[in-house]
């Protein structure tokens, strides 16, 4: 294999593993990120997740998981673009572009996750169903 196709195979197991790895079940409607913060710290959240009762919990919990649906959407998108771009072009700006904005979506879905799971857990320690959130 030469050197380019090396990077696009490469390229596309890293994206299919992370879409995998998070793991979003359903994927959700949704304006992606709306009504979740992916920069608020972990101690604040947790703080407040304790004081939530569980439909509070569950819904937040939802509403981290349809943001997580949508980032994995744009990420597949991206995944799709690259597979386009011919293995000669694979070093260019366009390929650059898409690749510098999957590190960018990656990023957020690591920091959304992270999130989520401070609810599920939470939600999870007061007998609530995470299975929804686990698929």
């Amino acid at each position: 294999m030469t050197r380019n196709k090396v990077r696009l195979v490469t390229i596309v197991v890293l994206a299919a593993a992370m879409t995998g790895w998070v793991g979003c079940g359903k994927s959700g409607g949704g304006s992606g990120a709306a009504g979740v913060d992916e920069t608020r710290p972990i101690d604040q959240i947790k703080a407040e997740a304790a004081k939530m009762d569980e439909a509070t919990l569950r819904a937040t919990a939802e509403k981290y998981h349809k943001a997580l649906a949508a980032r994995h959407a744009e990420l597949d998108k991206i995944v799709a673009e690259l597979k386009d771009i011919p293995i000669t072009d694979m070093l260019g700006d366009k390929a650059k572009t898409l690749k510098d904005d999957m590190a960018g979506i990656s990023a957020s879905v690591t920091a959304l996750n992270e999130r989520m799971q401070v609810y599920v857990e939470q939600l999870k320690s007061k007998g609530g169903d995470v299975s929804a959130f686990m698929q």
